[in-house]
């Protein structure tokens, strides 16, 4: 599958799952599948932390919250950027999560401003396992899964035809600058793209009601056929 249309498939995901939890749970499995990844796990940043929110597979991993400056996690963070580790265990910044660990990789979920909110972990046996095509695929989910980051347990679609959003705050504006940068296939993702910004925003901004307005109808005059007139003959 191209990754055009993984991204299109990872945003029906996000909006068919509208709880967090799941939604990320379903977001883990999805990277699996597609890569054939050993194990991927979703991760929330807070000022003094990190935690994991959902994960592939039935073992949690050795420490499923620790401090911020801790692991390759940690310096991802520091960072803002991706960490890509080919041998883990030769790595001192290592926080171990599964001892057969060989390599890892992180990718940070940044806002518009580059305030890392989430990571996306990926972990592999095999030593150098992660190439830049992994880091170029990751780094375009990324954007898409900023709704999972944000404060509201719950990603909520507007369910009215006439509600209008308020303006919001700057650091949402990330749903749309970056993915609209890394989402460009053609067809019908518009109305996804649509759904997805919808689904980001409604988490924190209150809707509003608009007041319907009447529909206006402009008629326009087609020309008549040569020769012929559509207008009444004036009866004899």
């Amino acid at each position: 599958m191209s990754v055009d249309l993984y991204l299109n498939g990872l945003l029906n995901l996000l909006l068919e799952n509208p709880d967090r939890t799941p939604a990320a749970t379903r977001v883990a499995e999805s990277l699996v599948a597609e890569r054939r990844y050993r194990w991927v796990g979703l991760y929330e940043v807070t000022a003094a932390d990190i935690g994991l929110i959902a994960c592939t597979g039935t073992t949690p991993p050795a420490f499923p919250r620790f401090p911020i400056s801790k692991g390759l996690c940690g310096s991802a963070v520091a960072l803002s950027s991706i960490v890509n580790a080919g041998n883990v265990q030769a790595d001192p910044r290592w926080l171990a999560t599964f001892g057969s660990t060989r390599s890892e990789i992180i990718v940070p979920v940044l806002t518009i401003d580059g305030k890392v909110v989430g990571l996306i972990d990926v972990e592999s046996d095999l030593l150098n396992a992660f190439s830049a095509d992994d880091e170029q695929f990751l780094s375009r989910c990324a954007p898409l899964l900023l709704p999972l980051f944000e404060s509201s347990p719950t990603l909520r679609v507007p369910n009215s035809a006439n509600s209008v959003l308020e303006p919001f705050p700057s650091e949402l504006f990330q749903s749309f600058a970056l993915s609209l940068f890394h989402f460009r296939t053609p067809g019908p993702q518009p109305i996804l793209y649509y759904k997805f910004l919808c689904t980001a925003l409604q988490s924190q901004c209150a809707p509003v009601q608009e007041t319907p307005r009447p529909l206006r109808l402009h008629r326009q005059r087609l020309p008549e056929p040569h020769g012929r007139s559509h207008r009444p003959s004036p009866r004899s």
